[in-house]
């Protein structure tokens, strides 16, 4: 539409505090990043605009007669976000101010309030529930009158680039918006083709983490709801990693959970959580993989759960021991009844077992069980940058080599 600006711009818009356009359903415009969404739907004749935080229930935030105006609040909002995630709570909250020349504020009593100007094109208004509106409605008409583009300008938003941001500041790579914004499509998809035949909606709720993932599903038809055996879709289980690979924030994480909803006549519901732990229905999850999590997806301590710093702690008191095991057995393999020592690598979340002889070797064995060989002629500190590097070793290499009758050496180490 003229005026309008496309998806893209959007999305241009918001990329600094992760805002993006997801999957609309019946709604007009849905954006907003993993936690809140804001949507414009038309009901009764007017725009609504509904937000919802964390998946819970849709609630009024305003409505107008026209859908300009609706657009021009969603991406005032837009502005706030940005401008909140940019600042860094820097700027302090804005004292009362008067309401801006030309406008008039109505208060209707239990009916809300009515925001009322004119325009070049006629008489245009917004109506905001009752309570504490009048600041949302006060702020609304510093702009309430002006072009999309002019908003997107008034809160700086020339394009997400790093030289807009202050110093230390960074934005979220584009491809990371994009990865995000095409992975919950991608997740979508893949929900909605599970819908069985007649169900009303189909409830999909998963939990995850770097190295494992649970998920339950329930179909309903009417008021009946039971549960259904999960699809074993390795393409639903890559766009889930891949949604929390484009999610993550340095030192804030990404999401554990995920609940999605699709209904038969198109609505979505899509919440990301990013502070509850997991919910495990088969068995629990070793602790150990959340030292994973944390090597993949690290978080500050301070924007660690209590959970999240609980289940580190035993993690990490059990990975030690873990991973000696492993490249013990490792080393069995190719050495039977070698003598070994270990050496904890704290700072990697690893272990090295060496063999001390010459000739013997070290296997450096990583939080998620995946190692690396050196023989011994590789300086220790060449080997363990090799290591950290990503270097790794198959497990399937670790045979015992075959005794040669006419050979009068021994196989060389890889």
């Amino acid at each position: 539409m003229i005026g309008h600006l496309d998806d893209d711009r959007l999305r241009a818009f918001g990329r600094p505090a992760r805002i993006t356009v997801w999957p609309a359903g019946d709604a007009l415009l849905q954006v907003g990043n993993a936690e809140t969404l804001l949507r414009i739907v038309e009901r009764d004749g007017c725009f609504a605009v509904e937000k919802q935080d964390r998946g819970g229930a849709w609630h009024p935030q305003m409505s107008a007669g026209s859908l300009a105006v609706a657009r021009r609040y969603v991406i005032g909002e837009i502005g706030s976000w940005v401008r909140a995630f940019v600042e860094r709570g820097q700027r302090g909250p804005s004292p009362d101010e008067p309401l801006r020349d030309g406008f008039t504020l109505t208060d209707l009593g239990p009916s809300g309030l009515v925001l009322s100007w004119r325009e070049a094109s006629g008489e245009r208004s917004a109506r905001f529930p009752p309570g504490r509106w009048r600041g949302k409605a006060v702020r609304f008409a510093r702009y309430a009158d002006l072009s999309e583009e002019s908003i997107v300008r008034r809160f700086g938003g020339t394009g997400a680039t790093p030289d807009a941001l202050p110093p230390g500041t960074t934005a979220p790579a584009d491809a990371d918006a994009e990865e995000q914004r095409m992975a919950a499509r991608e997740i979508v998809r893949l929900v909605r083709r599970e819908l069985p035949a007649g169900a009303d909606r189909l409830t999909m709720r998963a939990g995850v983490l770097a190295t494992v993932d649970s998920c339950r599903w329930w179909a309903a038809w009417g008021e009946r709801r039971e549960e259904i055996h999960p699809p074993d879709d390795p393409a639903l289980r890559d766009a889930l990693h891949a949604s929390r690979r484009a999610s993550y924030r340095p030192g804030l994480g990404t999401w554990f959970g995920l609940e999605l909803t699709v209904t038969s006549t198109g609505d979505v519901t899509m919440r990301f959580d990013h502070d509850d732990e997991p919910v495990w229905w088969s068995e629990p999850v070793d602790p150990t993989a959340y030292v994973a999590e944390q090597r993949c997806f690290p978080r500050e301590e301070t924007h660690q759960p209590p959970w999240l710093r609980q289940r580190l702690a035993q993690g990490r008191a059990q990975l030690p021991q873990r991973l000696i095991e492993r490249g013990t057995e490792l080393f069995g393999r190719i050495a039977p009844g070698a003598e070994l020592v270990h050496h904890l690598l704290p700072e990697d979340d690893a272990v090295l077992v060496v063999r001390p002889v010459r000739g013997g070797g070290s296997i450096y064995v990583a939080h998620d069980g995946s190692v690396m060989f050196a023989v011994s002629a590789v300086p220790p500190h060449q080997a363990l940058e090799l290591f950290r590097s990503g270097r790794r070793t198959p497990a399937e290499q670790f045979v015992a080599p075959r005794k040669d009758p006419h050979a009068g050496g021994r196989a060389a180490g890889r």
